[in-house]
């Protein structure tokens, strides 16, 4: 049987923050103690950083793969060449498309053993399909990699729920939540960091997004819900961190909606001052289309901070509503402006909230139980028990 420090994992991957010197939240800490228990980990990365790598340590690289047309083609080329080089016993995937298709072909060409990942609720998703044409591609994807796999984690028990009712072997998947370092969102932060980000806002109640800005992030319909709000109170602002696709769309509609003094597009932050905004809001806001897990809505409870959310896959089962959070239906426009109107009017009961989400988060979500959980998985597939 071969144990961790013996086994050498070949990732692919989405996340381009691998490929930065500060990393991306928490991701580079995360990988940096993946490699610590494995003989070699080496991860490929299809994103903008073309022809960057980032060595991670002395057994991990980071190579990125660019994100154009060839990046497919460049992206197997390299991994063919390290899978000789280094002979993994894992390929491990990001997710049932692009990512899982280079796998598919690594595992036939190499008799490897593959991982794929969902993180997202991809499997028999009537809105997920509807948002963009290309889904349908990535649908077609994943119905042809998925059965020939020999594992997959998932992040929600309703998504291997799912795959197993479409005869998929209960045995090869795994219920596992993304890790989060809760030290970093329980310890204490600069009080002249939070109230600086208070005070630019003119000490109004701080609604905070943040995560890529894309459509299943539903961020148009936030932004209406910040509109109509906006016409009966002027006491808070919404916040959103991060980057992505939809950014222009985003811009446009607050300057068409004069928006500008209630709705602000941060940027993308690091690790630490996504930490801050957290410790300076009022609320955190997640109004997804999709969301398998809603790592987003566990940070934020960590640091003591409630959310709502909609009732997506992920924060329905994260969140026990009206305890630790609240939930509404996806784009129930009304409804969602009417809880966030009354949760304005509540700082005592959002301030209870989010010191019961701390609590249970916390306990449920920690860092340590998720590593255990992913080591032993992939003993397990390497060591063909499953």
């Amino acid at each position: 049987m071969k144990e961790l420090q013996d086994i050498s994992i070949l990732m692919v991957s989405m996340d381009t923050g691998l490929l930065k010197a500060g990393g991306a939240g928490d991701v580079i800490d995360r990988h940096k103690k993946y490699a610590q228990n494995l003989k070699r980990l080496d991860i490929i990365v299809f994103g903008k950083s073309e022809d960057k790598y980032n060595n991670l340590a002395d057994n991990c690289k980071v190579y990125g793969a660019g994100k154009n047309l060839f990046s497919f083609f460049k992206a197997k080329q390299l991994a063919i060449n390290l899978c000789k080089k280094y002979k993994y016993n894992l390929i491990d995937t990001q997710d049932p498309h692009w990512t899982g298709l280079l796998g598919l072909i690594l595992k036939k060409k190499f008799d490897t053993k593959l991982e794929i990942h969902f993180h997202g609720d991809f499997w028999q998703n009537k809105i997920w399909l509807a948002e963009s044409w290309k889904n349908k591609i990535y649908n077609y994807l994943q119905n042809k990699i998925v059965s020939q796999v020999d594992a997959i984690r998932v992040v929600n028990p309703r998504i291997k729920e799912k795959l197993v009712n479409d005869g998929i072997s209960s045995a090869k998947i795994k219920v596992i939540n993304t890790p989060v370092n809760e030290a970093e969102f329980v310890k204490e932060v600069d009080d002249n960091k939070i109230n600086k980000i208070k005070n630019k806002y003119n000490n109004k109640k701080i609604v905070f997004f943040v995560g890529r800005l894309v459509t299943a992030k539903n961020l148009l319909f936030l932004l209406e819900v910040v509109k109509l709000l906006g016409r009966k109170r002027k006491d808070f602002v919404l916040l959103l961190a991060g980057q992505g696709e939809d950014k222009d769309s985003l811009d446009n509609f607050i300057n068409n909606n004069s928006l500008e003094e209630s709705a602000f597009l941060l940027g993308p932050k690091t690790h630490q001052e996504l930490i801050n905004y957290f410790k300076a809001s009022y609320l955190h806001i997640l109004l997804s289309t999709n969301e398998s897990f809603g790592k987003t809505v566990i940070e934020a409870g960590m640091s003591g901070l409630a959310s709502l959310a909609s009732r997506t896959l992920g924060p329905s089962f994260i969140i026990n509503n009206s305890q630790d959070g609240w939930l509404v239906d996806i784009n129930d426009l009304k409804a969602t402006v009417d809880k966030l109107n009354t949760l304005l009017d509540s700082p005592e009961e959002v301030s209870l909230a989010g010191q019961k989400a701390k609590e249970n988060f916390v306990k449920h979500y920690g860092q340590v139980h998720s590593f255990e959980k992913v080591k032993g998985f992939w003993k397990e597939i390497v060591n063909e028990q499953l």
